[in-house]
């Protein structure tokens, strides 16, 4: 009977059982912002190469950069 009463008042268990859902949120949202940026990501990659490639016609004024006046 001691025994019984011990492992249902011992808190070890729960605390492992706590630690594994956090780590399973945390890995979830993980999974999910890499599906959610990787797309985007992989877009953008995929702009910037298909324009090296394929250069547009009119370039950009100034190079496309900011504009600095010196002084």
């Amino acid at each position: 009977m001691k025994l019984i009463r011990r492992w249902a008042t011992e808190e070890g268990g729960v605390t492992m059982v706590e630690y594994a859902m956090l780590i399973s949120l945390i890995a979830l949202v993980t999974i999910a912002g890499l599906v959610i940026l990787g797309n985007q990501l992989q877009s953008d990659f995929q702009t910037a190469a298909d324009n090296i490639k394929n250069p547009p016609s009119t370039p950009r004024p100034n190079g496309g950069g900011p504009n600095i006046v010196a002084n």
